[in-house]
């Protein structure tokens, strides 16, 4: 396994912090361009309706609320590891997620009102459980680029999650994002 992997798999696993990871610009771009390259193979696989706008939505928070809150605490220069951090987080959470997207992508539809099936009730906890980790993960990431207590850095991240899903509904309708 390469360091850059093994170490992006111990911050998903809390073990290192941002801080942690190389200071390269070069490194996070390829970690950007992985990820809008997963999500568009997500997308592709998937019928998703809007996925280019989304996966634009996704990119703009990603690259711009870690520039806007490092600045607001003077702490600009974390941001290409903070950046690392969380693409790279996002591009091995979205990598094993594609193949379970794959795995239940011919469940029916859910039916509101109706008792799912148990292939639907698996994804979804499944889903909520991945969905979970990453706010984790995403908290763990800001608390230590902030230097945050660990429950304000995840209202955070919760924040910015509910901000991502008002800006999704309210741009492309009810479905989420990738």
């Amino acid at each position: 396994m390469t360091p850059i992997i093994s170490q992006l798999l111990e911050l998903c696993l809390l073990r290192r912090a941002p801080q942690d990871l190389p200071h390269s610009p070069a490194l996070a771009r390829g970690l950007i361009v992985a990820g809008v390259g997963i999500d568009l193979l997500y997308a592709t696989l998937i019928d998703f309706p809007q996925a280019l706008p989304r996966i634009i939505l996704s990119l703009s928070l990603l690259l711009g609320m870690p520039w806007l809150l490092l600045g607001l605490r003077d702490k600009r220069a974390r941001y290409v590891q903070t950046l690392t951090a969380l693409a790279g987080a996002g591009l091995l959470l979205s990598a094993l997620s594609l193949p379970l997207a794959l795995f239940f992508a011919d469940l029916p539809a859910f039916v509101p009102g109706a008792k799912p099936t148990p292939q639907q009730a698996m994804f979804s906890l499944i889903t909520l459980t991945m969905l979970s980790w990453k706010l984790v993960i995403n908290g763990h990431i800001f608390r230590h680029a902030l230097d945050w207590p660990r429950l304000p850095a995840m209202l955070l991240v919760f924040g910015l999650f509910l901000l991502e899903l008002g800006l999704d509904s309210m741009l492309f309708g009810a479905t989420a994002s990738p």
